[in-house]
């Protein structure tokens, strides 16, 4: 059930038809039956997964509270009650999403050293949103193990807190901190702006990423026989699809929360306006970064030794963050991109002017930084998309140049061809994307804060022409969000 289907705005009206009249644990029942519902749309089975998870870590955590880790047994229990919480998610996520892959790289390692191995596949579908609860039950444990958080003694509460439909199938991966206080009381009142954030995102998924996909798609279906233009334009044109694919699904899971009287995370701030990666991180998949740095990147220790000990850290960090988006060697190299910049653009990103610099030098400087970085960011959204991991080297190949670039092609492409006013008007979207973003750094909860300050005629009209735009201009049969795959 995709958010910008008929379908689920018939579940929407029904679901909150009922939350509307219900009090108490009624409206908590009814809510966390409306996010299994929601969730086993897809495939029921699934659902015994993600109420295993959810026992599982509920029971994990009460155990570890109880066990006092003053004395050495009590240390030595906790350690194996947190190990079984890590090894009963992580096994679970690795033999639905990860089995077939590994599985397969060591076949073509043995072929390639003259070993005739049968590969061994697992015949199993990927659960929807697995990477994402999997993350969000594990805090859950991790934190009250590592003392910072005290567990609930709901368990309608904590199952709530993992199946909450808005955000459950793609984020934002929500902490135990923030979330699971929220479900003890749905009585708030609720916050209309959520519909602002709802309209916005809609418009974001189903007129701009969902037309822009089709564009990519074909460009990297073959990128060995591509020609640069097409994907230089397509890689453009992939920035903008993922950036309003994502974040309009974050937008939407962020308003669904505020009708309900609930506040999610936001997950975006202006991404396309960062001026290096550290700064990149702290704005795009937020709760995802953010997760990565908490319970990976310090854990191993951080930046807390030698320059060789933190680029480590930082290279296996970016590693499995790549490896967390696919199952797949193209997202592991486009986690090694973000660790190789990492690394390399440290001593630029803390590179400033002095503070007596011309102020119109300043703002020049950060502009370049961002324009430059943005480029940068989409040679890695090119390894992200490619399909296979010898499609990554064809289209780095041709985007970098080394093939040559034909201009005067490109030029009759654009010019000539029937699909030019069609190519012009998403590089104007992508040029207005990103030059919104460099220049007012504004992400989607700031815009909608501006709508709802303006006088409630205006925010009444804004929002009805959003959703109109979305029902003309939405396809008949809109693709999946990206992240679903993850």
């Amino acid at each position: 059930m995709i958010f910008t289907t008929p379908q689920f705005v018939l579940f929407a009206v029904l679901f909150f038809a009922g939350y509307s009249v219900l009090r108490g644990r009624a409206r908590k029942v009814w809510l966390l039956a409306a996010s299994y519902f929601f969730y086993g749309s897809w495939n029921a089975k699934f659902l015994l997964l993600i109420i295993g998870s959810s026992l599982l870590d509920y029971y994990i955590g009460a155990a570890i509270y109880a066990t006092p880790s003053g004395s050495a047994a009590g240390a030595k229990r906790r350690r194996r009650l947190i190990m079984v919480s890590l090894v009963g998610n992580l096994g679970v996520l690795a033999i639905f999403k990860y089995f077939n892959f590994f599985a397969s790289s060591v076949v073509g390692l043995l072929s390639a050293l003259g070993l005739s191995v049968s590969p061994v596949v697992l015949d199993v579908l990927l659960p929807v949103g697995i990477s994402f609860y999997t993350f969000q039950t594990l805090t859950y444990s991790i934190d009250i193990y590592r003392g910072t958080l005290a567990p609930t003694r709901s368990m309608l509460d904590f199952c709530l807190y993992v199946a909450f439909f808005p955000q459950l199938v793609a984020g934002p991966i929500e902490r135990a901190h923030h979330l699971l206080p929220q479900m003890s009381v749905l009585e708030r009142r609720i916050n209309w702006s959520g519909m602002g954030l709802i309209a916005l995102g809609a418009f974001k998924k189903a007129v701009i990423a969902d037309h822009m996909a089709a564009l990519v798609a074909t460009a990297y279906a073959n990128p060995a026989d591509a020609w640069a233009g097409a994907l230089w334009i397509a890689t453009y044109a992939f920035a903008a699809q993922i950036y309003c694919d994502f974040s309009g699904y974050s937008d939407i899971a962020v308003g669904l929360g505020r009708l309900l009287g609930i506040e999610v995370v936001q997950n975006f701030r202006s991404p396309y306006s960062a001026d290096g990666p550290s700064d990149f991180w702290r704005r795009w998949h937020i709760s995802l970064s953010s997760w990565l740095r908490d319970y990976l990147y310090i854990p191993l220790g951080g930046n807390r030794g030698s320059r060789l000990f933190t680029w480590r850290n930082l290279m296996l960090t970016m590693l499995l963050g790549g490896l967390w988006h696919g199952a797949a060697w193209n997202f592991v190299l486009w986690g090694a991109f973000h660790g190789v910049l990492l690394i390399v653009l440290r001593p630029v990103e803390s590179f400033e002017l002095a503070k007596d610099a011309p102020l119109a030098l300043q703002t020049s400087l950060r502009f370049a930084r961002r324009i430059v970085f943005f480029h940068v960011t989409c040679i890695g959204w090119a390894l992200f998309r490619a399909q296979t991991f010898s499609d990554c080297f064809a289209i780095c190949k041709k985007l970098l140049g080394f093939e040559g670039f034909d201009f005067a092609r490109w030029g009759r492409a654009i010019v000539l061809s029937g699909e030019g006013k069609y190519l012009a008007f998403m590089m104007l979207v992508v040029a207005a994307l990103v030059l919104f973003q460099n220049i007012t750094r504004s992400d989607s909860k700031a815009l909608v804060a501006k709508l709802w300050s303006a006088p409630s005629a205006v925010r009444f009209v804004v929002v009805v022409v959003l959703l109109v735009a979305t029902m003309l201009l939405s396809l008949e049969k809109p693709p999946p969000f990206i992240y679903f795959q993850f």
